[in-house]
């Protein structure tokens, strides 16, 4: 009986998750990769969150369940056979009586952890219409079952999509080819389309106090510091995330005034 109640209710919850999709229209923006998801989710979140409205899914909590509380906004503590009644009911009820006006307008979700297939179950609740790769180490790009999540993430992705790209990763640089959608590149790369330059670090008494650089884009350029931070996996964040701040409209100051309000350590200790 247990099991029969389950099994039920995360039907529904597929189901339900996917006509919210439908109903609401938000713009899903997915992060892929085998390093720098949650960094990368945290700085994508900060620079949008203050022209759209957001949720996020934190690497730390990549599952199906995850998946459902983000699109349904799930807010369930309990555990177990409970947890699927309570959290059916709360979703019909989302469903029924929820506006469009405070759903949000977008919507950050890391597809897959660390082993390979994790993502597959994740896209059948919700393809993205912008692509995030951040690396992919020296993964293969092969065509069976053990392919890179970030891979499938890409190859999911519609002709009106976005693929963004760490132009610096060879393996990721490839998966361009994956994809029929629009391709954005990101990274030190002198062929990036945002491009990282002058990157510093600053440091008192042996002790970082941050990261500055300059991203380029389309003629333009901008200058970013991140404080508190050391290390380039915090420029790759940013650029990154000013690449989907582009896509969505975005202007470069408005990245730039974003990205400096925000505390990305905080996606360094999500893993």
């Amino acid at each position: 009986m247990k099991n029969f109640i389950q099994t039920t209710a995360h039907a529904l919850l597929i189901t339900f998750s996917r006509f919210a999709l439908l109903r609401y229209e938000p713009t899903i923006i997915g992060i892929g990769g085998v390093a720098g998801k949650a960094i990368a989710e945290q700085a994508i979140t900060s620079v949008l969150i203050g022209v759209r409205r957001m949720r996020a899914v934190r690497r730390a909590q990549v599952s199906e369940d995850a998946f459902f509380s983000a699109i349904l906004n799930l807010r369930i503590s309990t555990k177990g056979m409970f947890y699927s009644v309570f959290a059916v009911s709360y979703a019909l009820g989302g469903l029924l009586f929820g506006k469009k006006s405070r759903y949000p307008e977008a919507l950050v979700l890391v597809y897959g952890r660390d082993t390979p297939g994790e993502a597959k179950a994740l896209l059948q609740i919700a393809r993205p219409h912008i692509a995030v790769v951040t690396s992919l180490k020296g993964a293969v790009l092969s065509d069976d079952d053990a392919k890179p999540d970030a891979v499938r993430l890409v190859e999911s992705l519609t002709s009106s999509g976005y693929a963004i790209l760490n132009m610096d990763d060879p393996e990721v640089a490839l998966a361009r080819d994956r994809t029929r959608a629009n391709v954005l590149t990101f990274g030190f790369n002198s062929a990036a389309d945002m491009r990282i330059m002058n990157y510093g670090e600053r440091a008192e008494e042996d002790r970082s106090t941050g990261v500055f650089f300059k991203l380029h884009y389309g003629g333009s350029f901008v200058p970013i510091r991140l404080a508190s931070v050391a290390g380039k996996e915090f420029a790759y964040a940013a650029a990154a995330a000013a690449t989907v701040g582009v896509v969505l409209g975005m202007n470069l100051l408005q990245i730039a005034e974003a990205l400096s309000k925000t505390d990305l350590r905080l996606g360094l200790r999500q893993g």
